[in-house]
């Protein structure tokens, strides 16, 4: 049986800048990737400072990704539920990692991430702190590592390659206590040191309870570890650098967190199109807040579109339309709006 990966669909994670607010009386760093608030700041100087909030060289370089893979492929891809089960279960006798690869990288992906370990807390590599895992299963007779084809096979097309692992684990029976923290930890260092360079890697915040026990994790452990470990690579959901979309149903919110007329740009001759794609500084922080693009008919501005907030990038659909003439407006801002790009395109048969 052929394991073949086709896409289905873009999962979108947005992250924010300002990811900690400190309730004290330090002042802020300039140029840092997150800002402290007193108790004597006024709505507007936390907007002020919110303005001045740069990505970290992490997160600038993880949005510049803009589209990636998501594999959740384990115990639960031959059961269809999130529960412990024989690793006999486990045998992909056809898995092709680099037909995953290369299908990626037609779509145009430029990285992967894996569910080394979920929920149910089978591993996908043959960890030497746990007989749960492939090495326990039929499939390549024991001797298999789906965290290692992948990698090998993301490198192999120019992929960049990151791991999701499960803090919460329903088959370890020290969980619920100190001793699964460091079991988590001993997990985390193999993947983090035998598999090379990890883009992310994703800390899941579902909390869940096995057999009655709730793990205390040791998140700023985790981070730490991670951090040393492989010092590039963005920390998602449970980590300071990307947040969760917060649904998933992978669509996320329009305003995903100056008036300023940033100008008006002329054609020269009249286009046909029906996207619009734009880009702040963020470099230099998020800040605009809401903003129109018009068109230029009949003698008179037509507006085409709005929106809030944009951030690294914004691709917006609206009805085809030919002018000679756009102009951007930016109504709302929290500092002076820097537009990186801007660009009008024309879909293929509308798509």
């Amino acid at each position: 049986m052929k394991y073949t990966i086709k896409i289905i669909g873009l999962y979108l994670i947005y992250f924010c800048f300002l990811s900690n607010c400190y309730s004290n009386s330090q002042k802020p760093e300039k140029g840092k990737s997150f800002v402290f608030l007193s108790g004597q700041d006024t709505p507007e100087m936390i907007i002020k400072k919110a303005a001045h909030v740069i990505p970290s060289s992490q997160q600038l370089e993880w949005q510049k990704l803009e589209y990636t893979a998501f594999v959740h492929f384990g115990l639960y891809t031959f059961q269809l539920r999130e529960m412990p089960a024989s690793p006999d279960l486990f045998n992909p006798v056809g898995l092709d990692c680099r037909q995953w690869a290369k299908t990626f990288k037609d779509a145009g992906m430029k990285g992967v991430i894996l569910t080394a370990k979920h929920h149910e807390g089978f591993c996908l590599w043959p960890s030497q702190y746990t007989d749960y895992s492939v090495k326990s299963s039929k499939w390549r007779n024991g001797m298999g590592d789906v965290v290692k084809e992948l990698s090998n096979a993301c490198r192999e097309y120019g992929l960049k390659f990151g791991i999701y692992i499960s803090p919460w684990d329903k088959h370890n029976p020290d969980y619920g206590t100190p001793k699964y923290d460091e079991y988590f930890k001993n997990q985390l260092t193999e993947l983090l040191t035998n598999y090379g360079d990890i883009f992310e890697v994703w800390f899941d915040g579902y909390y869940g309870g096995t057999k009655g026990k709730k793990q205390q994790y040791d998140w700023k452990g985790y981070v730490d570890l991670t951090r040393k470990l492989q010092p590039n690579a963005a920390i998602a959901i449970m980590g300071p650098d990307i947040r969760w979309v917060g649904t998933e149903t992978g669509y996320g919110r329009d305003t995903e967190w100056s008036v300023v007329p940033v100008g008006e740009q002329d054609l020269k001759l009249v286009k046909t199109f029906d996207r619009f794609l734009v880009q702040e500084n963020i470099q230099n922080g998020q800040r605009i807040e809401g903003f129109k693009l018009e068109a230029w008919e009949n003698g008179h501005w037509v507006e085409k579109l709005n929106g809030t907030t944009i951030g690294y990038k914004r691709i917006l659909r609206f009805p085809v339309t030919r002018s000679s003439k756009v102009r951007l407006t930016i109504i709302d801002a929290r500092d002076c709006p820097e537009i990186k790009y801007v660009g009008l395109y024309k879909s293929p048969n509308g798509v």
